[in-house]
């Protein structure tokens, strides 16, 4: 009991911190966007976009970037979860769970009090902040079930300071640079429309390409896995979520194959542009690798211009008798393990830890003449 107290409390400290540092920064923001656009004669600009929705969209970009540092690296609270929760963690699922603790209720009390008081918040904004604390506690609570077995970095403090020392960048660029570049923006679609619209629709039937490519190709390996079971007598299990990893992600298996007295646990993964790399990490993480390269750059010692890595979980429970696969549909360009520090290349077949990844057709084949473990 004394313990659930003290994490009460120290969550209430921490949401007041939050809420210390986020507000002012998206009342600057806010403030010097609208006006720069009155100054600039851009006054037209606001009669679309208000200041109020300004203020929403940066409170909750701010209130999220920082109430997350803070709840992430909340290790008196983060033993005590993995303590009581031994049961799977999802994002979604987990959100009930977080509205029912009395910690949530008093974080919910600490909103009100904020928008009571000040006279640019209301209603609206404590809806807003009230759903970014339970989406944001839910999403922490998945990333801490998920990196449980992982060691805690060396120092908190170092690495909190390190976290916020990258979101005041990103701060002080949208301060210096968003209220000058919105309104050449807004110009360019209003002058220049033609332009703009070709822009867009190069866009659009870009991501459209590499949609219905994903899909097919997703499609066309559901059908020929099928129609292999079928003619060699395996088992297939009902397919769940076909479409993983193009439209959301699933945390579980998608299917399983009993084939020659083994099973067969598998799980979608793709990688919906052919020339973005995978990278797979320890317990269950791994990432896509976006990189923007100048041509000839690198053959002169030039680093790339653009290089964004984005996260994604690959791991799932499986029994002791299953084997466990990654299917990728579609397959990448490349494939990459990185441990400690060091890339590795890797290819179809390869084992990566307790899993072993296949491309598509390349699984078929292993599949047809069981040799899926050599």
């Amino acid at each position: 009991m004394k313990q659930k107290i003290k994490i009460i409390l120290f969550n209430i400290f921490l949401t007041c911190a939050s809420l210390a540092v986020s507000i002012p920064i998206s009342t600057s923001l806010c403030d010097s966007t609208v006006e720069s656009l009155r100054e600039g004669q851009f006054v037209y600009y606001l009669e679309v976009i208000t200041p109020e929705i300004f203020l929403l969209a940066f409170l909750f970009f701010s209130f999220d970037a920082v109430f997350s540092i803070f709840r992430s690296h909340n290790k008196f609270e983060k033993e005590y979860f993995l303590q009581t929760h031994t049961h799977e963690v999802k994002v979604w699922s987990e959100i009930p769970h977080v509205v029912i603790n009395p910690e949530f209720l008093a974080e919910t009390v600490a909103f009100a009090a904020v928008c009571l008081l000040s006279p640019r918040f209301g209603v609206i904004h404590f809806a807003l902040l009230t759903a970014v604390c339970a989406i944001r506690k839910s999403a922490v609570h998945r990333k801490w079930y998920v990196r449980r077995k992982k060691p805690s970095a060396g120092s908190t403090v170092r690495t909190i300071l390190r976290e916020f020392g990258v979101l005041f960048f990103q701060i002080f660029i949208l301060i210096f640079f968003l209220p000058i570049a919105m309104p050449f923006f807004w110009l360019f679609i209003v002058e220049y429309e033609f332009f703009a619209k070709l822009i867009l629709s190069v866009l659009f039937i870009f991501f459209l390409v590499v949609y219905v490519r994903a899909i097919q190709k997703r499609l066309n390996f559901i059908k020929k896995l099928r129609t292999l079971c079928r003619e060699k007598g395996f088992e297939l299990s009902e397919i769940k979520s076909k479409y993983s990893f193009i439209f959301g992600r699933n945390h579980d298996a998608n299917f399983k194959v009993h084939a020659h007295g083994k099973i067969y646990n598998c799980k979608f993964i793709a990688s919906k542009i052919f020339g973005v790399p995978i990278i797979f990490l320890r317990d269950g993480e791994g990432n896509f690798n976006y990189v923007l390269k100048v041509r000839g750059a690198q053959k002169v010692g030039g680093a790339p211009l653009l290089n964004i890595r984005t996260y994604f979980e690959y791991g799932f429970e499986a029994e002791e008798n299953e084997q466990k696969l990654l299917i990728c549909s579609p397959l990448p360009i490349r494939m990459y393990i990185e441990e400690n520090g060091r890339m590795t290349t890797i290819s179809s077949g390869a084992s990566v830890w307790e899993y072993k990844v296949f491309g598509a057709s390349n699984f078929l084949r292993c599949l047809e003449f069981d040799v899926v473990e050599k």
